[in-house]
């Protein structure tokens, strides 16, 4: 949990799935990788119930996983935005999901706010 400018945020980290199988065996000692779907929720709700005013979800699954993983949620276990990285999807605004955003990272070089 961080504060903010006096907001309480609430962050969730989730990794690509297949991680173990597509990495060096050494990438992933002691690491378990799930698909998220019972693990998200709950996150959530502990950072709700610790005091998060606001939950993120940092992504490097890829947009077609993280919205299908974010549709799958139960509505107490959603955040309230979601940052997706991964598949570089191009998508000048975010998605949304019910009243979630899904917010793609697109590839840096390519993006017009990172270029001089």
């Amino acid at each position: 949990m961080f504060d903010v400018g006096g907001l309480a945020v609430g962050l969730i980290g989730l990794s690509y799935p297949h991680e173990a199988a597509s990495m060096p065996p050494a990438f992933s000692v002691g690491l378990r990788f799930t698909d998220g779907r019972s693990e998200v929720p709950a996150l959530v709700r502990a950072l709700r119930a610790e005091g998060a005013e606001l939950v993120i979800v940092l992504s490097h699954m890829g947009f077609p996983a993280d919205a299908a993983l974010l549709q799958s949620l139960p509505a107490d276990g959603v955040p309230d935005i979601w940052l997706s990285a991964h598949s570089h999807d191009r998508k000048a605004r975010p998605f949304w999901i019910g009243e979630t955003p899904i917010w793609t990272t697109r590839r840096w070089p390519s993006s017009p706010q990172f270029r001089e």
